[in-house]
């Protein structure tokens, strides 16, 4: 007799296709563990730690991103909001984005999440990435 499956199967997200994600946090030990995650579930990772070598990444056109996955505070006073516009510029179009942040203040939340962007906070989990990016529903 075959089984209906487990509960869990009625709510599982679809599996997301492999995307381009650009990492981009100034903390070597979250993008270390994030792009374990991230390539773990079968995504292609590139990652940045600051605004030149972001640029350095779109300007050789080697990486074209799928999805921005940034940190919203980096050095030089540089926030998610920086980034997001910078890989859309170069890109010429509007590149999906997820902002992680350690930011509590009630303030900071709200204007992220005004900017439209699903908003994580740090430390991310496995299943927080993930299905943040399947709700995504990127092609």
């Amino acid at each position: 007799m075959e089984e209906s499956g487990d509960y869990t199967d009625n709510i599982t997200i679809k599996e997301q296709a492999p995307l381009r994600i650009l990492l981009i946090d100034d903390e070597p030990q979250i993008t270390d563990s994030l792009s374990m995650i991230l390539v773990a579930a079968g995504h292609d990772v590139e990652v940045a730690h600051n605004m030149q070598q972001l640029q350095q990444i779109l300007i050789t056109g080697r990486f074209i991103p799928q999805l921005v996955l940034s940190d919203d505070r980096l050095p030089g006073n540089l926030t998610s909001g920086d980034i997001i516009e910078e890989v859309n510029s170069h890109q010429g179009r509007p590149v999906p984005a997820i902002i992680m942040t350690g930011n509590t203040s009630p303030e900071r939340i709200q204007i992220l999440k005004a900017g439209g962007y699903p908003v994580l906070f740090k430390p991310v989990s496995n299943t927080e990435i993930t299905t943040a990016i399947a709700q995504l529903n990127i092609p």
